[in-house]
C-alpha cells in the first residue's frame, strides 16, 4: 500500500507539473503580442530591437498577392530558410507543413480569412533538414478601411519540446486512466466528511449503480450498514496513516447488504484507496467446508494486488522517465539517487555519473550555492512538507551555465525529494533583451528632438519627453503637467474640434498641423500625429502622439507669400520704371540727335548754332547722369559697390555742393535760399570716409529737394555724434511727403507719381541708390515730412577722425599748348573715340600714333624710345590695358600712361593705379581735364 500512495503522489505531482509548463508555454508564447506594438509609432524602434532578440519568428504577409513585407532572421533557425527565400518564394510555407497537419493548415486559413478563426492554432512542420518540429503560430489580421483583409501580422514559436512532453503526458494518463477504468476492484477517493470524490466503473458496479456518476458527490455515511463502523475506520486512518483488508457491510442500492474488503490510506484531510465486494467469501467462511477455498481466493487476491502494485510501480517510473521536464529524486544530503533522460540532456552526463555520485551542489553556480543552500534549509526547518520553487543558474558537464525553473517536493513517507527542471535560458535571454529594449527605448525617448506625449482627452498632460517640455517653453516635466491643454494650451483662433472629430472616428491623426501656445504666450507651430487609445469598452481615455516644431516652416512660407506679393508689386514698378526709362532717355536723345542735325544747316549762325552745343552738351550730360543711376542701383543690387576710404574736408564738400546749387539756382531763377550748416571747423572737419560717395548721396539729396522746392529755403550740413557718428542733413519747404510715400519712397523704382502726367521727372532711382550706398558705409538713412510743408532727409555714418593737409597748386595751363617734339601713343581699338582724342590732341604739335590692341601698344613701346606718353585705354582686344600697363612699366618704368576709361567707379580707379597707370580719366572725355592731365605729364 505504500508504493500504492507514492504512486497517487506523483500522479498528483505530474499534474501540477503539466500544469505549470503550460502556463511557462503561454509565457513564452505571450512574447507574440509585442508585434502588435509595432503598429504603434510610439513603441516602434522598441519592437524591431524586441524582433532580433526573440527566438520566434515574427511575420508581416500583405493580401490578396500573400507577399511577405516582413519576416525576422530567425527562419533560418526554426525553419532552415533564410528571411530572402521567403521574400522570393512566398508559397515556400506550404513546403514546411507535415502532411498530417496540411488539411488543418489549409482549414485554418480559409477561416482566418473570414475572420471566423481562432488567434493561435499549432501544428507540425518539416525543416528544410528534413527534421519534424512542432510550432505554434498567432495570427492577426490587419483590416482596411473597407473592413477588407489587408495584411496578416503573426509570430511563430517552436513548441516541440513542449508538444512531446504534453503527448507523452497525455498517453501516460490515459493508460492510467484504462487501468483504473477496467480494474474488477472498486478504486475512490472520499474526504474525511465522506463525500465521495472519485470512484471507478467497479466501484459503481459492487454498489449496484448504473454509473459511477450516480455515487460521485453523494456520501459515503449513508451506504454503511452501520455508521460507527465509519468512525472506527477513520480512528485507524488517523493513527496508521492506512488500513489494509478492513471488512465492512455495506447497504447497496437495491437494498441487499454487501461486505467487502477495504484497503485505504489517509493523506491530508483524503481519503484513497480500494475495496473488494467479498460478501461470498464471508458467507464460505460460515461454511468450514469452503473455508480452505476461500483462504485460496484470498491468497490470489492478494497476489492480484501486489500484481497490480507492481504494475503501478512500473507505471511510476515510466511516468517518471516521460514527464517532458528534468525530474531527479534526491536524498536528505542531496545527492541525485535517479533521474530521467532530460535531466541528462539538461546536464550533459549519462545516468552512471549522476545516480548516486553527484549532489544537487555540483550543478549549482557558483554565485548561486549560498543562496541555494539557504532554501535547503529553510525547506528542512519548516519540516519537508511544503513544495518550493525558485530560479538558479545550472552548471552542465561542459561548465554551460543555463537559467533553470526548479519545483521541489517532498516525498510523503520518507526522506526523499522530488526535483522537476526547466530550461528557461531562452526565456531569461529574452528578458533581459526586453529590459535592454525598454532601456534603448527610454533613451531613445528621452533623446528624441520630436515631442513625445501623452494626455487625456480633457487636456490633462500625463506625460512629456525632454524635447515636448523644451519646445513649450517649460524648464521640468512637472512644471509643464500642471497645464491643462483644453483650457489655455492651444492658439485662440485654433480650433480642436477637427483633431478630435477625426480621432473618434478613425483612431489616428496623421500629420495634422496645429497650433500651442509656449509658456510665454507665443504660438508654437507644429505637426502632429496621435493615436487614440481605449478602454475595454471603447471609450477613449487617453492620446499618444508625437509632434514636430514648424514654426519656422510657417513663419517662412508667410515670408515667402509677403515675398510673392512684394515681387508682384516689383514686377509693376519695374513696368512703370522702365516706360519711365524709355521716357527719360528718350527726351535727351531726341534733343541731341535734333539739335546736332541742325547744326549741319549752313543758314543757321553761329549765335545760335554756339545755343545748340550747349544744349547738347547739358542733355548730353543728363543722359550719362540717367546712365550712372542705372549702373550704380545694378551694383547694389549685385553687391559690388566698393567703398574706397580717403582723407577729406567735410567743410570743403558742403562747399563744393553748395557752388554747385548756387549756379544752378541763377540759371533757373528759383527763389530758393541755400543754408549750410558746418558741425566742426575748417581745420577739425577732416574724416577717413568715401567722399565720392558721400558726395554721391548728398547730391541724389539736395537734387529731390530742389527739384520739389519751388520757393523758400534748402538747408544741408551735417552733426557729429559724440565723435561717433557724423549726421548728414539736407531740409526744404517743397511739397512734403504722404505717410505712404514715406514708407515707399526709398523702395527702387519709387517716385511720387508714376503717371505720365506728372510735373517732376526723373529716374525714381536716386533715393535707392542713396539707401544702398548709406547701408555700405555702415550707416542709416531716414526722413521727416509733411506734405506742403517740406521734407528732411537724414543719414548716418560711423565718424572715423582725419588729417589735416594743404592743397598744392594744380599747374596753370597756357592758353595756347605747344608740344612740338612730343609724341602721344594713344591705345584705342575703337575708330570714333580714336578721332576724337586725336583731334583734341593735333591744335599742340604733338605727333599722335595709334596702337588698335594692349599687345600692339606693347610692341609700339618696345620699338619707339621716341613716346613720351601713353593714353591707354583699359577695354581693348588680345591683351587688356591693365596687363599691358604692366608689360610696359617693366621695361619703361618712367614712360607715364595715363588710363581712360568708361567704367567710372572709384575702385576702377585704385584698379589702373595697382597695375601701374600714372593718372585716370573716365569717359566720356572732357577736353579741358584731359589736356591739363596730359600737359601735367608730357612736362
Amino acid at each position: 500500500m505504500a508504493s500504492k500512495r507514492k504512486y497517487e503522489d506523483i500522479l498528483r505531482e505530474n499534474e501540477e507539473l503539466r500544469k505549470r509548463i503550460q502556463e511557462l508555454e503561454n509565457d513564452l508564447s505571450g512574447t507574440g503580442n509585442l508585434y502588435s506594438l509595432n503598429e504603434d509609432p510610439y513603441y516602434k524602434e522598441r519592437f524591431y530591437t524586441i524582433t532580433e532578440s526573440v527566438k520566434d519568428v515574427i511575420y508581416k504577409m500583405s493580401l490578396p498577392d500573400g507577399k511577405y513585407e516582413y519576416i525576422s532572421p530567425q527562419t533560418k533557425e526554426l525553419f532552415g530558410y533564410s528571411p530572402a527565400e521567403f521574400y522570393s518564394t512566398p508559397s515556400l510555407v506550404r513546403r514546411l507543413v507535415h502532411p498530417d497537419s496540411f488539411a488543418y493548415f489549409k482549414k485554418h486559413w480559409k477561416k482566418l480569412l473570414t475572420g471566423n478563426a481562432p488567434d493561435y492554432y499549432e501544428l507540425q512542420i518539416i525543416k528544410k533538414t528534413g527534421e519534424t518540429r512542432w510550432v505554434q503560430q498567432k495570427n492577426l489580421i490587419i483590416r482596411d478601411e473597407n473592413n477588407e483583409p489587408a495584411s496578416i501580422e503573426g509570430v511563430v514559436s517552436d513548441i516541440t519540446e513542449l508538444k512531446e512532453a504534453e503527448i507523452a503526458l497525455q498517453k501516460s494518463e490515459e493508460s492510467y486512466r484504462k487501468l483504473i477504468d477496467n480494474s474488477p476492484i472498486g478504486i475512490f477517493k472520499t474526504n474525511i466528511k465522506g463525500d465521495i470524490l472519485f470512484v471507478n466503473d467497479a466501484a459503481a458496479n459492487i454498489f449496484n449503480f448504473k454509473s459511477r456518476e450516480e455515487l460521485i458527490g453523494s456520501s459515503v455515511l449513508k451506504h454503511y450498514l452501520d455508521s460507527s463502523k465509519r468512525e472506527g475506520v477513520i480512528k485507524l486512518l488517523k493513527k496508521n496513516k492506512s488500513i489494509n483488508n478492513y471488512n465492512i457491510d455495506f447497504r447497496v442500492k437495491t437494498g441487499e447488504t454487501v461486505v467487502v474488503s477495504l484497503s485505504a490510506v489517509l493523506d491530508g484531510d483524503e481519503i484513497s484507496g480500494m475495496f473488494m465486494d467479498i460478501t461470498e467469501k464471508v458467507k464460505g467462511e460460515k461454511l468450514l467446508i469452503e473455508l480452505n477455498e476461500k483462504l485460496r481466493n484470498i491468497n490470489d487476491r492478494i497476489h492480484f494486488i501486489n500484481e497490480e502494485l507492481k504494475e503501478s510501480h512500473n507505471k511510476y517510473f515510466s511516468l517518471f522517465n516521460n514527464t517532458g521536464t528534468a525530474t531527479c529524486l534526491l536524498d536528505g544530503p542531496g545527492t541525485i539517487l535517479l533521474c530521467n533522460s532530460k535531466f541528462e540532456e539538461l546536464s550533459g552526463f549519462i545516468k552512471k555519473e549522476i545516480e548516486g555520485k553527484l549532489k544537487w551542489i555540483d550543478l549549482t553556480a557558483e554565485e548561486d550555492i549560498e543562496r541555494v543552500q539557504n532554501i535547503r534549509n529553510q525547506r528542512i526547518k519548516g519540516k519537508g512538507t511544503s513544495d518550493v520553487e525558485y530560479e538558479f543558474k545550472f552548471v552542465d558537464k561542459n561548465n554551460n551555465k543555463k537559467d533553470v525553473y526548479i519545483k521541489v517536493g517532498f516525498l510523503p513517507g520518507s526522506k526523499q525529494w522530488i526535483a522537476s527542471l526547466i530550461d528557461i535560458t531562452r526565456r531569461k535571454q529574452t528578458e533581459e533583451a526586453l529590459i535592454q529594449s525598454e532601456e534603448r527605448f527610454r533613451s531613445l525617448y528621452e533623446s528624441a528632438t520630436i515631442g513625445i506625449y501623452r494626455t487625456t482627452p480633457d487636456g490633462h498632460i500625463l506625460m512629456a519627453n525632454k524635447a515636448a517640455v523644451r519646445m513649450l517653453g517649460y524648464k521640468t516635466y512637472n512644471e509643464l503637467a500642471k497645464r491643462n491643454l483644453e483650457k489655455d494650451g492651444f492658439e485662440p483662433s485654433y480650433s480642436r474640434n477637427d483633431f478630435r472629430k477625426r480621432i473618434e472616428k478613425e483612431g489616428t491623426v496623421i500629420g495634422l498641423e496645429s497650433a500651442w501656445l509656449r509658456k510665454d504666450g507665443s504660438v508654437l507651430h507644429i505637426r502632429e500625429s496621435a493615436r487614440a487609445i481605449r478602454d475595454t469598452n471603447g471609450k477613449i481615455i487617453y492620446y499618444d502622439g508625437t509632434f514636430e516644431d514648424i514654426t519656422d516652416s510657417k513663419n517662412y512660407e508667410r515670408q515667402l507669400k509677403l515675398a510673392k506679393e512684394k515681387a508682384e508689386e516689383s514686377d509693376k514698378l519695374k513696368s512703370a520704371f522702365l516706360a519711365n526709362m524709355s521716357h527719360e532717355i528718350r527726351t535727351p536723345m531726341n534733343a541731341i540727335l535734333g539739335f546736332a542735325n541742325l547744326l549741319k544747316s549752313k543758314k543757321i549762325s553761329k549765335k545760335r548754332k554756339d545755343i545748340f552745343i550747349d544744349i547738347i552738351n547739358a542733355k548730353s550730360k543728363q543722359l550719362l547722369q540717367i546712365i550712372s543711376d542705372i549702373i550704380d542701383i545694378s551694383k547694389i543690387e549685385a553687391d559690388q559697390i566698393t567703398i574706397v576710404n580717403k582723407n577729406f574736408s567735410l567743410n570743403e564738400l558742403i562747399d563744393h555742393l553748395a557752388l554747385y546749387f548756387k549756379t544752378l539756382k541763377k540759371q533757373d531763377n528759383k527763389p530758393i535760399n541755400i543754408n549750410l550748416h558746418y558741425g566742426l571747423p575748417l581745420a577739425k572737419s577732416y574724416v577717413h570716409s568715401d567722399n565720392v560717395r558721400i558726395e554721391q548721396i548728398l547730391t541724389n539729396l539736395l537734387s529731390n529737394a530742389y527739384k520739389f522746392t519751388d520757393e523758400g529755403s534748402i538747408d544741408i550740413g551735417y552733426e557729429i555724434e559724440d565723435f561717433k557718428n557724423i549726421i548728414f542733413f539736407v531740409k526744404d519747404t517743397g511739397i512734403g511727403l504722404t505717410e505712404f510715400e514715406q514708407n515707399v519712397i526709398f523702395d527702387r523704382f519709387r517716385q511720387v507719381s508714376t503717371s505720365f502726367n506728372r510735373s517732376y521727372s526723373g529716374t525714381g532711382l536716386g533715393l535707392s541708390i542713396s539707401k544702398g550706398l548709406v547701408e555700405k558705409l555702415k550707416g542709416t538713412i531716414w526722413l521727416e515730412s509733411e506734405i506742403n510743408k517740406g521734407s528732411a532727409f537724414y543719414f548716418k555714418i560711423p565718424y572715423i577722425s582725419g588729417i589735416a593737409t594743404k592743397k598744392s597748386k594744380k599747374p596753370e595751363v597756357k592758353s595756347k599748348l605747344n608740344w612740338k617734339g612730343k609724341t602721344i601713343l594713344v591705345a584705342e581699338d575703337e575708330d570714333s573715340n580714336f578721332n576724337l582724342v586725336d583731334t583734341i590732341i593735333k591744335p599742340t604739335n604733338a605727333v599722335v600714333i595709334r596702337a588698335k590692341d594692349g599687345k600692339e601698344a606693347i610692341n609700339l613701346c618696345k620699338k619707339n624710345s621716341k613716346i613720351d606718353l601713353v593714353l591707354m585705354d583699359i577695354k581693348l582686344p588680345e591683351v587688356n590695358g591693365l596687363e599691358a600697363t604692366k608689360q610696359i612699366k617693366k621695361f619703361r618704368k618712367t614712360l607715364p600712361i595715363i588710363a581712360q576709361t568708361a567704367y567710372a567707379m572709384s575702385v576702377d580707379e585704385d584698379e589702373c593705379i595697382k597695375a601701374g597707370c600714372d593718372a585716370y580719366i573716365c569717359k566720356p572725355v572732357k577736353i579741358d581735364p584731359l589736356l591739363k592731365l596730359i600737359h601735367h605729364y608730357i612736362n
